[in-house]
């Protein structure tokens, strides 16, 4: 069933044998055309198509990470693609069920945030570096900014919280 009317490689020297070359990510396996990578599920249908220099395992059952030509991207695990493979680093950050999940993006040398459910940009990809910073006094993740030289507090949408005006000793 898996293999349908599809011909791929399972694996990246074009052996259809299924051992340690092969692997399976959950219920789907990678798959090698042409000596690109892609992701079939247990039915074999097409999640990812095989035009990636690499997949990255799944950090959770959600999203998939593509790399091409150095780029990263992101599928979710139906085949949607949720941002193109444009970006230098993706950092997934929030990846449980109650809330959407973000991941702190960089391209260009410059760090934003995404909404992994939609692609829409949370934050603008404009700061110098980003991390994420746990406040339990109020029981959510905010993100730590520096934009030259100078470092602030932003929420998971952009907001200011602490003005990014302040410098490091």
């Amino acid at each position: 069933k898996l293999l349908r009317s599809h011909t791929y490689d399972f694996n990246q020297y074009g052996s259809m044998s299924f051992g340690f070359d092969s692997t399976f990510l959950g219920d789907a396996v990678k798959v090698w055309k042409n000596k690109k990578v892609g992701l079939l599920n247990s039915d074999g249908d097409e999640i990812v198509p095989p035009k990636f220099d690499n997949i990255q395992d799944p950090m959770t059952n959600k999203f998939i990470l593509v790399s091409l030509n150095g780029k990263t991207g992101v599928y979710d695990r139906s085949g949607k693609i949720i941002h193109e493979t444009d970006l230098d680093e993706i950092r997934i950050v929030d990846a449980n069920e109650k809330v959407p999940s973000k991941a702190i993006i960089k391209k260009e040398n410059s760090y934003g945030l995404i909404n992994l459910s939609n692609g829409n940009i949370l934050v603008p990809v404009i700061y110098n570096n980003m991390g994420q910073v746990y406040s339990g006094i109020s029981n959510t993740w905010n993100y730590a900014v520096t934009i030259n030289g100078k470092m602030g507090l932003l929420d998971s949408i952009g907001n200011v919280l602490i003005p990014i005006s302040y410098t490091m000793q």
